[in-house]
């Protein structure tokens, strides 16, 4: 089976990592998400523009490779792996990004990926072809992802979807074709089970 994964906040803590480069960096707090915030740029306390400017910094710096795995990610990729599925990545990270990426996912994830697509849609599209798209034209037969409008695409173009549970996605009622997880144990049960109906 093909899956196709995402890095932030799948494979990569990056939220937490970004909110720790802000705090060192600028010497105050960053708000953080919760849930009655619309918007996740209002975490910042700033415009959309300015947020954006900050996580572009973040993207742009060498803290970047610093960011920790979630937990059992490492372990759940390997399960994968040596169960015989074939593994890509799929990620909005801006195609600028993906030489820091294919290296972080070199150092946790070795010869664990295939290869790694960029919708170039991080924060702002300036991608022509979204995760859907990509996982339709790839063969993907699965799509793990924490973003629920890249899962719907997905389920839109007939690739099923795991929504890896995240504050900003807790709350929404799930359509048919894409399945919450909570963490890695949950995916690797999931594909254990439903793997070759896929």
């Amino acid at each position: 089976m093909l899956i196709a994964i995402d890095v932030d906040e799948v494979l990569a803590d990056f939220s937490s990592a970004l909110v720790e480069y802000h705090n060192n960096k600028y010497h105050r707090g960053l708000l953080g998400y919760r849930p009655e915030m619309k918007h996740w740029w209002q975490a910042w306390g700033k415009t959309k523009e300015g947020a954006i400017g900050r996580v572009y910094e973040f993207i742009n710096s060498r803290e970047v490779l610093k960011i920790d795995p979630i937990p059992g990610a490492v372990e759940g990729v390997r399960a994968l792996k040596e169960s015989g599925h074939d593994l890509v990545v799929i990620t909005g990270r801006p195609i600028e990004a993906m030489d820091e990426t294919w290296a972080w996912l070199n150092v946790h994830f070795p010869d664990m990926f295939r290869r790694a697509y960029s919708t170039d849609f991080h924060l702002v599209n300036r991608g022509k072809e979204n995760k859907g798209d990509i996982c339709a034209r790839r063969g993907v037969d699965l799509l793990i992802d924490d973003f629920y409008e890249y899962c719907l695409e997905a389920a839109g173009r007939g690739v099923p979807a795991l929504l890896f549970t995240t504050p900003w996605n807790k709350k929404l009622d799930l359509p048919s074709g894409i399945t919450r997880v909570n963490d890695w144990a949950e995916i690797i049960d999931y594909v254990r089970s439903n793997g070759k109906a896929l």
